[in-house]
């Protein structure tokens, strides 16, 4: 196989030993970056980290939020928050004259 690939040998058992000595976690985690960017990439890079934990959960893997943060930061993924609304006030700082408050001069009824 080595001949076919143009590898040395030496090469190709120093690859498979580092494989081999990934931990359990290391490999859960690249099995779960390959997921959170299949579905970063299919939400068009809107999920966020709780819509990403539901639609992980929802495949059947297991993740927690600090663990979902810290593979999304290695892969330089962030999803779109949207903004909060903000009302636009009125202009106050206008040269029209303000207008008399023609409630204070009023009378009202003193019993029903």
């Amino acid at each position: 196989m080595c001949c076919v690939l143009t590898l040395s040998s030496a090469g190709y058992y120093k690859w498979k030993s580092r494989i081999e000595s990934l931990s359990k976690k290391d490999r859960e985690d690249a099995v779960l970056k390959n997921e959170i960017k299949r579905i970063h990439k299919e939400s068009r890079a809107t999920y966020c980290r709780p819509r990403l934990l539901l639609a992980l959960a929802q495949q059947g893997y297991q993740c927690g939020r600090h663990r979902a943060i810290r593979l999304m930061k290695e892969e330089d993924i962030q999803g779109i928050v949207k903004k909060r609304f903000r009302a636009v006030t009125t202009n106050s700082d206008q040269p029209y004259p303000i207008a008399k408050n023609l409630l204070l001069n009023r009378e009202f009824a003193k019993r029903p």
